[in-house]
């Protein structure tokens, strides 16, 4: 699984907590609204994540992102 909780948003991208864990979401991740793909600012202490891991949480949330909507927590099992 990948957690996510957001941390900050502008109009075009926002910046979210991540980890593989709940107990571990100290990573950072910045999603864009054009979907270009997620920049990993900071990977967690534990677990490692993929871009393509992302990328595909990017697509789950692809309709909201869309729009400029960034919900307050994501989550996907890989």
């Amino acid at each position: 699984m990948i957690y996510c909780n957001l941390k900050n948003k502008t109009e075009n991208s926002a910046v979210y907590s991540f980890g593989t864990t709940i107990e571990d979401i100290t990573g950072e991740v910045e999603f864009y609204t054009d979907f270009t793909e997620p920049s990993i600012l900071k990977q967690p202490s534990t677990g490692d994540v993929t871009v393509n891991m992302l990328n595909r949480l990017v697509i789950k949330y692809k309709s909201k992102f869309a729009l400029g909507v960034f919900p307050d927590k994501l989550a996907y099992e890989r």
